[in-house]
């Protein structure tokens, strides 16, 4: 990723949220709506690879856009698709900490760590029980496949939600 990137598309960078395997995510502003968003870029390339990984997110994309319809403690997915020499994933900006934050800031009580435990299983409890339907194919029990504290965030209201779907799978 460019250092220098301000803008890009209809989007204003406003700070680096943290990288994962295959992406940036940024806080953005989407200048069409004023909204403030997380806008998540995989550089595109050239190679198998490089399809893979693409193919892999967009699919993430779709699911996380399904399955926050039904489970608000998974952000919505306001877009995604192909942005100048990029592919992007807006989404809805959760502002909070991640549990790797927390844990590293001292032991949780054991009611917290307890009641984020039993938040993190009814998500992935509606997550595997979900059947969808994208491109005509049909996608059921779908598996997160990265969850770690760092895609688990506390949000300033204290709700538990699960982040970036990007290689999640289904049974199809």
């Amino acid at each position: 990723m460019k250092s220098f990137l301000q803008n890009i598309g209809n989007y204003r960078i406003l700070e680096k949220l943290g990288r994962g395997g295959m992406a940036d995510v940024y806080l953005a502003i989407d200048r069409t709506t004023d909204r403030r968003v997380a806008l998540k870029l995989v550089e595109r390339g050239e190679g198998a690879d490089t399809r893979e990984i693409l193919d892999a997110e967009r699919l993430g994309a779709e699911l996380q856009r399904q399955i926050s319809l039904v489970d608000p403690r998974v952000p919505q997915i306001h877009g995604f698709g192909d942005l100048e020499e990029y592919f992007f994933i807006e989404m809805e900006y959760v502002d909070g900490n991640d549990l790797s934050a927390l844990i590293r800031s001292g032991a949780l009580k054991p009611e917290l760590a307890a009641g984020i435990a039993m938040e993190l299983c009814g998500i992935l409890r509606n997550a595997h029980g979900i059947s969808l339907r994208i491109e005509g194919r049909e996608f059921r029990a779908i598996v997160h496949g990265d969850i770690k504290p760092g895609n688990i965030r506390i949000d300033t209201a204290g709700r538990v939600r699960v982040l970036d779907f990007g290689i999640a799978k289904g049974l199809s």
